[in-house]
């Protein structure tokens, strides 16, 4: 599946290809060049990989439409778009307004943490998605009231899949 990467205070936008949905080893194509990495969970949301004969600690924590990565020290915001997020527009978050917050990647319904007509804030968790062994925590990009709930525990999704309805 291609997505288009935002990464940082700058946005730079950076095109990837991932060719396989396995931890062990995770195979993709960033700007052009391939890569095969393994990666072994260590605990929710921390892997352990191998790089320069170093072991590398990654964490991954999925934060306001998009995922905080740090790596060595450094940490960086990541927002992850599919084909479909880029039409349609998306790529900002906070916006005011009816917001429909979809899937940001391939993945299973492990909890939904809100009902229908419930107030939440900017930053809430919404729905928690498995992917790739790891599960995120999809959160609000605003405040409102959850209009609609469009998934169930369990269920299977598609990036770009309708998960939650919030209005103003």
């Amino acid at each position: 599946m291609k997505y288009v990467a935002i990464v940082g205070a700058d946005n730079e936008r950076v095109e990837v290809e991932l060719h396989s949905t396995d931890l062990d080893p995770v195979q993709a194509t960033v700007e052009g060049r391939d890569y095969r990495i393994a990666l072994r969970e260590v605990a929710p949301g921390v892997f352990w990989t191998v790089r320069d004969g170093r072991s590398v600690e990654v964490q991954v924590a999925a934060v306001d439409g998009g995922y905080d990565v740090r790596v060595g020290g450094r940490s960086l915001r990541v927002e992850l778009l599919d084909r479909r997020a880029i039409l349609a527009g998306r790529g900002g978050v906070g916006r005011p307004g009816r917001r429909e917050v979809r899937a940001p990647m391939p993945g299973r319904v492990v909890r939904v943490l809100v009902e229908e007509g419930a107030a939440v804030e900017s930053g809430v968790g919404l729905v928690i998605v498995e992917a790739m062994k790891m599960q995120n925590e999809i959160r609000a990009a605003g405040p409102g009231v959850v209009e609609r709930i469009a998934v169930a525990e369990g269920q299977t999704v598609d990036a770009g899949e309708l998960l939650v309805v919030v209005g103003a």
